[in-house]
């Protein structure tokens, strides 16, 4: 779904009566994806914000998992520097997004 078409989408679930069962289904699927991006967005810039300038394309976030943020990091010797400023990237980060509490660091091209 292009960009466009999800931006219309949830202008038309915000417009769709809310009946006797609550919301319709297609509205909270919107809802939840909009937040969700919007909740990406957020850690993404937060990462940005606490991450070495020079790291920024060994490091990145490849997702969240709860309250954990997970960082895809290329280099093995770069994940074991990360890794033990874990602690404190995660409260830097936290301090931006508090819904995130830990830090994981994985090889880059594996998530999960």
């Amino acid at each position: 779904m292009s960009e466009r078409r999800y931006e219309q989408a949830v202008r038309n679930a915000r417009r769709w009566p809310i009946g006797l069962l609550g919301a319709s289904p297609m509205g909270v699927v919107l809802r939840r994806a909009a937040r969700s991006s919007r909740t990406w967005q957020r850690v993404s810039e937060a990462w940005a914000r606490v991450i070495e300038p020079e790291w920024e394309t060994a490091a990145a976030p490849a997702g969240v998992e709860g309250d954990v943020l997970v960082v895809a990091v290329a280099q093995p010797a770069l994940r074991a520097h990360l890794e033990r400023r874990g602690e404190v990237l995660a409260r830097q980060v936290a301090r931006i997004v508090p819904m995130i509490r830990r830090v994981r660091f994985v090889p880059a091209g594996q998530t999960g």
